[in-house]
């Protein structure tokens, strides 16, 4: 008898380069939709739910993905080749509790028929376990397939949560604080994470779960005072351990990451730790030298003394009056003040006699 190539990717739908977490989620979707528990006594949704199953045992494994990627519509060569002769044991995967595997076992119908594809089974050896037919009803009745569906999947730790946050340079520089509301997922407290409900003790009634209709988890506002340190930078992602979503299954908390614009600045340009500013100097101290104020980024002003006849677009170096480095505030980069000659504007007369006898004083020692 043929053996038809069964491409797993389609059954999941889902792209040949989809990474775990993208398998995994479309798994777990389809596997709620076509477990036999929410639909007793329908062969087809009973079959489908084997297939999902069969698919994900291949593409949730990196071993089994890669050998199956490797020979895929090649595989029937490669078993004549003996390729897959004392291959995987599959067994471990249907014992709950054993390492690496899960607990096959369903409570509103028995399958007794071989729980994997000839396909697979020619692909992959035939050691396969057969799933437990029923679940005892000590043992909680629904347990599912794969993570995250029941007490007996393995802990996850929750999702990671990224939330922008804008601030100015000014606050960049001194750290600052903001008061963020967000709206969190958590496991849904009524089916506690599964999506589903179960009757009565000894029942086998399943339905979808009324508080999150099926998703697993609900929606709340969280409220939260956060600190952001000296030092951040557009794009400085700043963890907040154990402020993301909750884990499953008794898995650990998820974390927080702030990612932080600094908005630019109508006065300061940032360089790295470093920051420029433009200064302006009236023409007669750029003339004579003099005494200038000079602004931070911490605010304030510093005194600044330039030296006679400096020139326009000079650039003083204000050592450690800079941005402070992310994780070690004391440390700063450096102020970097460019000189901008401001000149006098509606000279009177007297003034402009003046400057038209400097021109020409000025003349006369270019000549001599």
């Amino acid at each position: 008898m043929a053996i038809e190539y069964k491409d797993y990717y389609k059954v999941l739908g889902v792209d040949r380069k989809a990474e775990a977490k993208a398998v995994k989620s479309a798994y777990r979707k389809l596997a709620r939709k076509y477990h036999p528990d929410v639909n007793p006594n329908n062969k087809d949704a009973e079959a489908k739910f084997k297939e999902i199953n069969e698919a994900y045992e291949v593409l949730s494994d990196a071993d089994k993905r890669k050998k199956y990627d490797q020979f895929g519509s090649d595989w029937e060569r490669y078993q004549q080749a003996g390729g897959a002769q004392g291959g995987f044991d599959y067994s471990r995967y249907a014992q709950p509790g054993s390492a690496g595997g899960y607990t096959r076992s369903y409570t509103s119908s028995d399958i007794n028929d071989e729980d994997f594809s000839d396909f697979f089974e020619t692909l992959f050896g035939g050691s396969g376990g057969t799933p437990n037919a029923r679940t005892s009803a000590g043992r909680g009745g629904y347990s599912g397939y794969g993570p995250g569906f029941s007490t007996q999947s393995r802990q996850l730790k929750g999702a990671d949560y990224d939330q922008p946050v804008e601030i100015s340079l000014e606050e960049a520089y001194n750290g600052t604080k903001r008061i963020l509301q967000m709206q969190v997922q958590e496991p849904c407290p009524t089916c506690r994470g599964d999506g589903v409900v179960r009757g009565s003790s000894g029942s086998t009634t399943v339905q979808t779960c009324p508080t999150c209709g099926g998703e697993g988890h609900v929606s709340r506002t969280r409220q939260l005072e956060i600190k952001i340190p000296a030092g951040v930078t557009t794009g400085s992602r700043v963890k907040l351990s154990g402020q993301g979503a909750a884990g499953r299954n008794g898995g650990p908390t998820g974390d927080l990451y702030l990612v932080v614009t600094v908005q630019p600045s109508h006065r300061f340009e940032r360089d790295g730790d470093n920051v420029r500013v433009n200064l302006p100097v009236d023409f007669y101290t750029a003339i004579l030298g003099g005494e200038v104020e000079v602004p931070t980024p911490r605010g304030g002003k510093l005194a600044l003394r330039i030296p006679a006849e400096t020139q326009n677009g000079r650039v003083f170096r204000l050592s450690g009056q800079g941005m402070p480095t992310l994780g070690n505030a004391e440390r700063k980069g450096d102020l970097l003040a460019k000189v901008e000659v401001v000149l006098p504007t509606h000279l009177s007369d007297d003034e402009r006699e003046r400057f038209e006898e400097l021109r020409e004083l000025r003349e006369q020692e270019a000549q001599a």
